[in-house]
């Protein structure tokens, strides 16, 4: 058997023995997501870092459209320009204090960001400096953390193993914030660039960014061709969030207009799934090639994600965070779903068939109405049926 056959069969499986009742009135009641929700309660280790990452938190969005290069999550060549932003957040790294989570997207795509790191604020000598790091992590592994800046409360607990510090820039006080530049030029490989330098300059309004890469020959191959730099504001996205008493987390993207699933309905979902202790990934609608469909409320999958797809409109987009007693409480060893394991879901829904159109109507005995030329009840046509999902979900 295959892994694809086998964790499809396995999943299925799992499903119906997790599976629980789901009251038909459940509803997803999301508010605005804010990247800056938990500065107030964060704590850090002096006053001067405090004030550089209280200039750093928070969403930012790019004053023009930027050009676009590969998209290494979508195997996508470069597209349009269009304007990006970054958000900023807070998080608890294991003995490296003071550390911030950062995410560059896409304003057309936020839940699929391009770049994710680690930014740590700290100071050497009672000169306070930044220090970035990037993740030692698989793409499809790092993926998993995609949009956890609207709850850094469940940011997994990172292994220093899982980091690779890449510069550092020093850091020099304005009047209204900061400006922090590297001192020399560092090792990168970014689009054939084999040295880049970083400038970042903070007012409390806005963020300026100054990134250049440089060939062998020290000619700028990417980045900013003057001082101007890349300009942020801060601004209101779309993004909300639904952080509920059980445990679990919504974070939807999007959730178009439309009539919402209601039971009875067939639905369809394109889905990627992860553990996210471990930030293994279990799979997907592409890795598995099935999308996950079912008869909403979906009685035989885990009632985390028939939670979170409620209300769903076709093209709804949601990051769903699972504990345990909502997913696989024993675990699932056969697909690597340890036993208390907390899943990391995204989700969107691809299609609803409302409930009268999956009903076949009953023939009309006096007329025949309903029923073939012999009387016989016709045959259903030949298309996809609605089936339980055979593997874990995400988009």
């Amino acid at each position: 058997m295959t892994r694809s056959a086998m964790l499809a069969a396995c999943f299925g499986a799992a499903l119906l023995v997790t599976s629980g009742a789901l009251a038909q009135n459940e509803t997803v009641n999301t508010q605005p997501a804010d990247a800056s929700r938990t500065l107030a309660r964060s704590e850090w280790s002096s006053p001067a870092i405090k004030a550089v990452a209280e200039r750093f938190v928070g969403s930012w969005r790019s004053t023009v459209p930027l050009a676009q290069a590969f998209d290494p999550i979508r195997r996508e060549e470069a597209g349009p320009a269009v304007r990006v932003v970054m958000q900023v957040v807070p998080v608890n790294v294991p003995r490296t204090p003071d550390c911030l989570y950062l995410e560059l997207a896409r304003e057309d795509s936020l839940d699929r960001p391009y770049r994710q790191s680690i930014v740590q604020v700290f100071e050497v000598d009672g000169a306070v400096r930044i220090r970035t790091y990037e993740f030692s992590l698989s793409p499809k592994s790092k993926f998993m953390l995609a949009g956890f800046w609207a709850s850094p409360e469940d940011f997994p607990r990172l292994d220093p193993s899982m980091l690779i510090a890449t510069a550092d820039l020093d850091v020099a006080g304005t009047a209204a914030g900061f400006v922090a530049k590297t001192r020399h030029p560092y090792p990168t490989r970014v689009s054939g660039a084999i040295e880049m330098t970083s400038e970042i300059r903070a007012d409390g309004t806005t963020l300026t960014v100054l990134d250049r890469g440089f060939d062998a020959t020290g000619a700028i191959v990417w980045g900013a061709t003057s001082d101007a730099g890349i300009v942020f504001e801060r601004f209101e996205h779309g993004v909300r969030i639904d952080r509920r008493p059980d445990g679990i987390v919504i974070i939807e993207w999007a959730h178009p207009e439309g009539t919402p699933v209601e039971p009875g309905d067939a639905i369809e979902w394109a889905y990627e799934a992860w553990v996210l202790e471990n930030f293994d990934f279990i799979g997907s609608s592409d890795s598995l090639g099935v999308s996950a469909q079912w008869i909403h409320p979906g009685a035989s999958t885990i009632r985390g994600w028939r939670v979170g797809g409620a209300q769903s409109t076709v093209g709804t987009n949601r990051t769903l965070i699972i504990p345990a007693a909502s997913g696989f409480p024993e675990g699932m060893p056969e697909i690597g779903v340890p036993r208390g394991a907390t899943l990391v879901y995204h989700i969107k829904c691809l299609s609803i068939i409302p409930k009268a159109e999956l009903e076949e109507p009953e023939p009309d005995a006096s007329t025949g109405e309903g029923a073939g030329e012999s009387g016989e009840q016709p045959q259903p046509e030949a298309g996809p049926q609605p089936q339980g999902p055979s593997t874990p979900p995400a988009h």
